[in-house]
């Protein structure tokens, strides 16, 4: 095939391929100049981390199926722009000012395009230049920047909630300097773009299940249909290097698939492929919800079933729990919670998918002969039941997300009865050192006096016997005095603490009493009469 001079605003496009999206060629509202700034200014941020450096890492699967020069499948495994660029069929003349693009190929009938990372939390691997010629070539609506910053290097899943659908209809009337005829492109046709997650079991233990690690993992689907010639392009971006989606559209596009899984042959037949095509990554979502969401039931049934079935007595509960075990049913809960999150978001956009392509069989501009509408009824059935399957698991784990939620305040409840439990034993602990201290606290009262004269009376304050005896003698002068000293003073003190005892218990009393019938007492009166508010000057008025 001759080589084909692009329009001249699709050569500018391609000249500027490096500073994708701001030179989209602009069709809708969405890609005026200043959207196409926002977009470029967003797309800045995250191209630090989005790609990786490590050249030996580059790689861009992309397989053509039914080209345009006769071949079946026509693979290209690009590991660097010049790679890319010579598949896609981009010649430029750099010896003209300024620089002439030509393609050298037309477009193939159908095109699957795959952009991966070795895991969901590393850099793509490609570089912004191979991303922007990528994108630039088949005119990729610039709003994909919002779905491909899910990936890219991180330490933590990015927007793990974010899901999104946009779309890009049939224009009504044709762009100038867009449409490419020598590459088989046409001014009809749609492009949309969406995200789907899934969940995979990343690793399990042997012996304890509840340690057993699930990931969500994220797709970005990107489609492209030329209603006049039924070209189709495919461009996924997933993490891992499995290719497990790239494996799946071989698996749709091989001979063991029903033919109309794979027929290019007219628009219609195109048209029905690419419904195909779609419901596959529906299904894909769909996988292993079933069974993440009976591994979080089992887990936190396992963590949790003792705060349910064990005894909640007064004396205590089955288990001695901890400030952790909450922490634990929070994370499960959060755990519940973001599949919840994850499974709406498959809803909404696979009923926006489903939305899209029941209001496009209705549009004027959508000229394919044949039952187009019949395809998208059948489509739309399969798709009703996938989203049926979805709106079942989402009140499934609703459920859960409640029960865990109710025994977290179970075991918060446990908690506190156990704390309750524990003080009121240091309490009778203390009573009973309480009543051994008011023992020793009377036999103290009762030899303190006694002590104390027998101290004072062995001073050399008194003599009572004669310093010339050393055997001494009984004084019984000494004997009276101790004794009218000693028990006069051990009553006054006995009384002294009665007293003060009934002081006290007055005073814990009157804390007990509610507010309304809390008496001041003297202290108060005064505390009264002292801060008692004196009433202002009158201002003068005039």
């Amino acid at each position: 095939m001759a080589n084909t001079e692009l329009p001249e605003r699709f050569q500018a496009s391609l000249r500027e391929a490096h500073t994708f999206p701001r030179n989209a060629i602009s069709t809708t509202v969405d890609t005026l100049p200043y959207a196409l700034k926002s977009l470029g200014d967003q797309y800045d941020l995250i191209k630090p981390t989005l790609y990786e450096s490590d050249k030996s890492q580059w790689e861009v699967v992309i397989r053509d199926f039914f080209t345009a020069d006769g071949k079946v499948v026509a693979k290209c495994n690009a590991h660097h722009l010049a790679e890319l660029t010579e598949f896609l069929g981009i010649q430029r003349d750099t010896s003209r000012t300024p620089t002439r693009v030509e393609a050298r190929k037309g477009d193939p009938k159908c095109r699957f395009v795959n952009l991966f990372a070795v895991t969901s939390r590393t850099p793509l691997l490609l570089t912004p230049e191979m991303f922007g010629e990528l994108m630039t070539y088949h005119q990729v609506m610039p709003s994909i920047v919002d779905f491909i910053s899910l990936f890219g290097g991180q330490t933590q899943p990015n927007d793990m909630n974010f899901s999104g659908f946009k779309a890009q209809p049939i224009a009504i009337r044709p762009v100038d300097g867009r449409v490419a005829g020598g590459l088989g492109r046409s001014d009809k046709q749609y492009q949309l773009c969406y995200n789907l997650k899934c969940v995979r079991l990343k690793s399990s233990h042997p012996t304890e299940f509840t340690f057993g690690v699930w990931s969500i993992r994220q797709a970005v689907i990107h489609h492209q249909f030329d209603v006049n010639n039924g070209n189709t392009l495919w461009l996924v971006v997933k993490g891992g290097t499995d290719l497990e989606l790239q494996r799946r559209f071989k698996d749709l596009m091989g001979d063991d698939s029903p033919s109309e899984c794979r027929s290019f042959g007219t628009p219609e037949q195109a048209f029905r492929s690419s419904l195909s095509a779609h419901l596959m990554y529906c299904l894909w979502a769909r996988e292993d919800w079933r069974s993440h969401i009976s591994w979080l039931e089992r887990s936190v049934d396992r963590v949790s079933q003792s705060a349910v079935w064990g005894r909640a007595a007064y004396v205590r509960a089955f288990k001695d729990y901890t400030p952790q075990d909450i922490q634990d049913l929070q994370i499960w809960e959060e755990a519940a919670s973001q599949a919840v999150a994850a499974l709406e978001g498959n809803m909404d956009v696979i009923s926006a998918l489903l939305e899209f392509y029941q209001g496009i069989v209705k549009d004027k501009n959508f000229t394919i002969p044949g039952d187009c509408a019949g395809e998208v009824a059948s489509f739309a059935a399969q798709i009703k039941a996938i989203n049926v399957q979805f709106a079942m698991e989402v009140k499934r784990t609703k459920a859960l997300v409640k029960i865990v939620s109710d025994r977290r305040e179970l075991v918060i409840q446990h908690l506190q009865s156990q704390s309750a439990f524990r003080m009121e034993n240091v309490s009778h602990r203390m009573e009973r050192e309480q009543t051994m201290m008011l023992i020793i606290t009377i036999v103290t009262l009762v030899y303190l006096p006694a002590t104390f004269v027998s101290t004072f009376f062995s001073t050399d304050i008194i003599k009572y016997q004669g310093t010339e005896s050393p055997e001494g003698s009984y004084s019984e002068t000494a004997m009276m005095r101790w004794l009218q000293v000693t028990i006069p003073l051990t009553f006054l003190t006995g009384v002294g603490a009665w007293f003060g005892r009934k002081a006290l218990q007055r005073g814990w009393e009157r804390d007990n009493e509610p507010p309304y019938m809390r008496s001041p007492g003297w202290f108060g009166k005064m505390k009264n009469i002292v801060l008692q508010p004196r009433p202002l000057l009158p201002l003068n008025e005039k």
